[in-house]
């Protein structure tokens, strides 16, 4: 799988675990075999010989080409998201932080502690603005570098404020300011509770996969998040891969890959619009964002059409009793192995609404019939 913005962003250090590539097999969750961190943590120093070393192990696992598309070529933004009017966004937001730069600086030329600020002031904005207008894909990450240096100026000129630190609670008190950093502190408690379990959702879809697949089976998930299970598509499904995608750079293969390898377990999440009409027709979601090969029938008359694309083992249930019916003129019962084509069902016990699912899914105690959680967007999304 190949690497996005964040990747890079944590340094080349972490290129010899192998753990940001894929490898020529598709199926593959990490790519180049071996770790160069079981040689220790001396190892991982920023030692020039380390980096030529790490270059000769990708060599000698023939990943070149991957290094330098996963690095490079992959995180080009295509060209048709490098628009004249960014660029002329950035110019007019920098010229009007530049004139009133200039202006302060002016007033400020006795004063090294202002000019020292200001110069703060010119590399932070510079940053900000360049950030915003070019860069296809933000995350909070990228903020880093600024966020901290806009509170420092914030605080400056709030300490620089003639009311702020004299006569609001006596003489020469610091009773504003304190009052405003507590104010902050309360407002990080309150927006991200430090006792509030974010992570379960997100291991509960880890354990679903671990419960319904096995070592050999894939799983298509967006960005690895199921962790122990072979994707059988190659790109994490990131903003990168969606912008390659919608230009022709990169084909979107996902649908025949899922038949191919006759994969039963899907997520839609950040799915391109082709790959989740596929899965929306063909899967249905028995977990937190989780989908299993399955369809909910509809009845025409006095039979349920339906047409396999992906071939497994399937298993027909109804809502409500034990199913009982007659697939294409024969009776079925249990789990059953449908290869791609078209089917009718008729049903002879059972009622409510009738469903075909991945038998292993049923076996487990999976339904589609159940409601499930709602599921938001989060900041670890």
């Amino acid at each position: 799988m190949c690497l996005h913005k964040n990747d890079i962003y944590a340094g080349l250090d972490d290129l010899g675990d192998g753990r940001a590539f894929g490898s020529s097999d598709p199926g593959r969750q990490t790519g180049a075999v071996g770790d160069l961190n079981s040689r220790g943590p001396s190892h991982r120093s920023g030692h020039p010989r380390l980096a030529a070393d790490r270059f000769l192990f990708f060599a000698v696992q023939g990943s070149i080409g991957q290094l330098f598309y996963c690095l490079i070529t992959h995180n080009v933004p295509p060209a048709s998201h490098v628009r004249l009017l960014d660029a002329l966004k950035w110019f007019g937001l920098l010229i009007i932080t530049l004139a009133l730069g200039i202006f302060l600086f002016g007033r400020s030329v006795e004063d090294a502690k202002k000019r020292r600020a200001l110069w703060i002031f010119f590399v932070t904005v510079f940053y900000y603005v360049t950030l915003n207008s070019f860069c296809p894909i933000l995350s909070k990450q990228d903020y880093l570098p600024s966020d901290p240096l806009f509170m420092m100026l914030l605080a400056v000129g709030i300490l620089s404020l003639p009311w702020s630190t004299a006569g609001a609670l006596g003489r020469n008190s610091w009773g504003i300011p304190i009052c405003l950093g507590f104010v902050g502190l309360a407002y990080i408690v309150v927006s991200e509770p430090p006792f509030r379990d974010e992570t379960a959702d997100k291991i509960s879809m880890v354990e679903t996969a671990l419960r319904l697949t096995t070592r050999s089976e894939y799983v298509m998930d967006s960005k690895g998040e199921t962790i122990y299970r072979r994707r059988p598509f190659y790109y994490i499904l990131e903003g990168m891969t969606g912008m390659r995608i919608k230009a022709g750079l990169i084909e979107d293969t996902i649908a025949e890959q899922l038949i191919a390898t006759e994969t039963r377990l899907v997520t839609v999440l950040r799915m391109p619009a082709k790959a989740a009409a596929f899965i929306q027709k063909n899967y249905v979601p028995i977990a937190f964002r989780l989908s299993v090969l399955g369809q909910m029938l509809r009845q025409q008359g006095n039979d349920f059409p339906l047409d396999i694309v992906v071939p497994g083992e399937y298993t027909f249930v109804s809502e409500c009793g034990a199913f009982a019916g007659m697939l294409n003129g024969k009776p079925v019962s249990g789990a059953i192995r449908l290869e791609p084509g078209h089917y009718e069902m008729s049903r002879t016990n059972g009622s409510g609404r009738l469903a075909v699912v991945w038998a292993r899914a049923v076996e487990k105690g999976y339904t589609p019939f159940v409601p499930l959680k709602e599921d938001r967007w989060t900041a670890q999304d």
